[in-house]
């Protein structure tokens, strides 16, 4: 029989173990911890046998093998294949992970070329984030879009490696996102992705072509001046068609002041009197054909509403016209801001407008 100092040191250590138990802190519920366990993946990514891993050769896609991936929360719904597991995933060196559901086929998307994707963004605290891009071209490599997001910039670094008919998703932590000082509605960013094309990066064309003397001049009236330099062939526009373009502008003493060689998709412009355009621009596009190079000259009034940047309301401007394509009003559906296109150009092109400075004469 144990002596009775024995048996109350064993009931002591047993309440202080209970005790003990008692004091480890619970984590509380949350919605990934009600998510069955899936299967356990590879760290690094298992791309089918018959060809090389998309993006090894790209030195950030690196992997972190002790880094956990997290899981979107349940209440983010996703569409198929991004509702089931992915073939691989990995962490970028910038703080981005990568997870592929579809590899896709063909020519793989490396810094200097132009992805084709859609692209949706979703935070998980599910505020609103305003990221929908249909068939949205993004020039990968290229910091001159990308330079007034931060977000986008990440996002392009995990579009490496893609190739068309991929789908892959990202999550954008917010710590990565945004400094820490920053204030934000936005919490982490999941991006699904899918790739359609692969090209390369569209650049105006027939720049020598405005050195040469006019070939035609129009007048539209108050002030508003158009010089073809370049005739082109198919259906002349006219009020109500759309007309797809590559454009420089000038001021009139030929400094550069915007032009949309950095962003992949063509300016749309849709020739109808409304607030969502340049007027002068709209009105001087009548005649224009697929081909043309032409040169516009847009009076004050007729110009930018308000001022932007390095464009001022009160200075004529000079439009350098690579017109691209034509399409009939009965042909298009919806209608083109190029507003929003001409501040994105503007904001964008700065670095790089030395490029589009007339030569200087002897």
């Amino acid at each position: 029989m144990a002596a009775p100092g024995r048996l109350a040191l064993g009931a002591l250590a047993l309440l202080v173990a209970g005790l003990a138990c008692e004091a480890q802190p619970v984590a509380p519920a949350s919605v990934d911890d009600r998510r069955d366990d899936p299967p356990a993946l590879d760290d690094a990514p298992r791309p089918p046998p018959t060809r090389d891993e998309p993006g090894d050769e790209h030195a950030q896609q690196a992997a972190h093998p002790t880094k956990p991936f997290p899981r979107p929360p349940l209440a983010l719904e996703f569409s198929p294949p991004f509702d089931g597991e992915p073939l691989a995933r990995r962490w970028l060196d910038n703080g981005v992970m990568v997870e592929d559901f579809d590899y896709g086929d063909g020519e793989e998307a490396v810094p200097g070329k132009v992805l084709w994707a859609s692209v949706y963004g979703r935070s998980s605290n599910f505020m609103p984030t305003g990221m929908r891009y249909i068939d949205e071209g993004w020039h990968l490599g290229s910091t001159d879009r990308a330079r007034h997001s931060r977000t986008l910039a990440l996002m392009q670094s995990g579009m490496l490696g893609m190739r068309p008919g991929g789908k892959r998703r990202l999550l954008i932590p917010v710590d990565v996102r945004v400094p820490p000082s920053a204030i934000t509605n936005v919490d982490d960013l999941w991006i699904t992705i899918y790739a359609k094309e692969i090209t390369e990066l569209e650049r105006f064309a027939g720049l020598e072509d405005f050195d040469e003397p006019a070939l035609r001049r129009h007048a539209f009236g108050e002030g508003l001046l158009a010089f073809d330099h370049a005739l082109g062939e198919g259906p002349s526009a006219r009020p109500g068609d759309r007309v797809e373009l590559r454009f420089i502008v000038r001021s009139e003493e030929g400094a550069a002041l915007a032009a949309n060689h950095h962003i992949p998709k063509r300016m749309r412009v849709d020739l109808v009197e409304d607030d969502k355009c340049i007027p002068g621009l709209q009105r001087g596009l009548v005649g224009a054909q697929a081909g043309m190079r032409r040169r516009l000259v847009v009076p004050p009034g007729l110009g930018f509403q308000t001022d932007i940047d390095r464009v001022k309301t009160d200075q004529t401007t000079v439009y350098l016209l690579d017109i691209r394509a034509v399409h009939r009003a009965e042909d298009i559906r919806g209608r083109a801001r190029c507003d929003t296109y001409l501040l994105n150009a503007i904001h964008g092109s700065g670095p790089t407008l030395d490029r589009y400075e007339p030569t200087p004469t002897p």
